[in-house]
């Protein structure tokens, strides 16, 4: 997790723990639609609010990933 001015930016191996993913899903929902990571380079990143707020948004709903 990298922190700078108080913005928290998670990578896949972020969300990989945060979810109790393995690696494979962890890629697969940092590129689904509507999930809101970028693409910096040659990462996928997510911001830690952007993160919260899709949860908000999508609490009560099934999410499959591949």
């Amino acid at each position: 997790m990298a922190q700078a001015n108080d913005i928290i930016i998670y990578s896949v191996k972020d969300i990989k723990t945060i979810f109790g993913f393995s690696l494979t899903q962890a890629y697969g929902l940092m590129k689904a639609n509507g999930f809101p990571s970028i693409r910096v380079g040659g990462r996928i990143v997510v911001e830690k609010s952007a993160l919260e707020k899709w949860l908000k948004k999508n609490e009560g709903r099934k999410f499959a990933l591949g």
